[in-house]
């Protein structure tokens, strides 16, 4: 990632471990180095490597950091001046000039909705489970089991549905009804009362108003994490619209943004007038 508001060049484990470097390679950086929250980051040393664009090659130094991030370097301000580079977030590309030219490299990786692959629950072809194409073999053979033993929290059919819990929505107050009321003021949900609601969702999952998504930082827990959900809503008798869930899935669009494994990022088809938004030709255009 090219991060220009970064004042160093930082690289993370998984880059530090793919390009076979070793901890003896390391050289001592004790400066401290606050994260994007602002905490305090665990620090592995520093490291001088040859980074190449196109024709041209710099020497950067990164610093290796013991930390858990989408993206597998940040390159900042230092590289980009060793290189007289411009960069855009936006158009996802940057430029620098090379051998009298102005050279690009553009951004390859662009987030992808994933395709999916119908699974059929039983003998009806109508009643089907969608789940992410690129899920290997052995996690797609569990995730199809344990979505067949959990077919009861599905429903293909809005008057298969029984009815939610009426004590899960619902509540009483407990007043005299020969006192008049008074309107009362709005107040924001107590710390103990969000902590309660979120123990109740569980701390995998993300809900606005009628969408959800279940999500796991890694491939293993994503079924334990799955089950955790259906027994909630089995508890509250939730049923979920099996024809609008996915399963399995490294990256897909909800609420109208793709989310992948780096984040939340910017649904290409909503830029799509920006990306292919044309020059100006002349100072009225501008």
């Amino acid at each position: 990632m090219v991060d220009q508001g970064s004042s160093a060049e930082i690289m993370y484990p998984d880059l530090y471990k793919g390009l076979s470097l070793k901890p003896e390679h390391l050289t001592a950086y004790d400066s401290p180095l606050l994260n994007f929250d602002g905490k305090v980051v665990i620090l592995r040393g520093q490291i001088l490597l040859p980074v190449q664009v196109g024709l041209e090659i710099v020497e950067v130094d990164f610093i290796v950091v013991d930390a858990y991030f989408p993206y597998m370097a940040i390159m900042g301000r230092p590289w980009l001046y060793a290189l007289g580079a411009v960069s855009s977030t936006l158009h996802q590309k940057v430029k620098y000039l090379s051998d009298d030219q102005i050279k690009e490299t553009v951004g390859t990786e662009e987030a992808k909705y994933e395709d999916l692959e119908k699974v059929v629950v039983g003998k009806d072809p109508e009643k089907f489970f969608q789940i992410g194409a690129q899920l290997p073999p052995p996690k797609k053979e569990e995730l199809v089991e344990v979505l067949r033993k959990n077919v009861d929290v599905f429903a293909w059919s809005t008057y298969k549905a029984p009815g939610v819990d009426l004590s899960f929505t619902c509540h009483h107050l407990n007043v005299n009804p020969s006192i008049t009321l008074k309107k009362q003021l709005s107040r924001r949900p107590s710390k103990e009362h969000a902590d309660a609601v979120r123990d109740e969702l569980g701390k995998s999952i993300k809900a606005y108003i009628d969408d959800m998504m279940v999500k796991s930082k890694v491939v293993s827990k994503n079924v334990g994490d799955l089950g955790n959900i259906f027994e909630i809503l089995r508890k509250h008798k939730l049923r979920l619209n099996a024809s609008k869930c996915s399963f399995g899935m490294g990256s897909g669009k909800f609420l109208g943004y793709m989310v992948t494994h780096r984040g939340i990022e910017v649904n290409l088809d909503k830029i799509k007038a920006i990306n292919s938004l044309q020059p100006p030709r002349n100072p009225k255009e501008v």
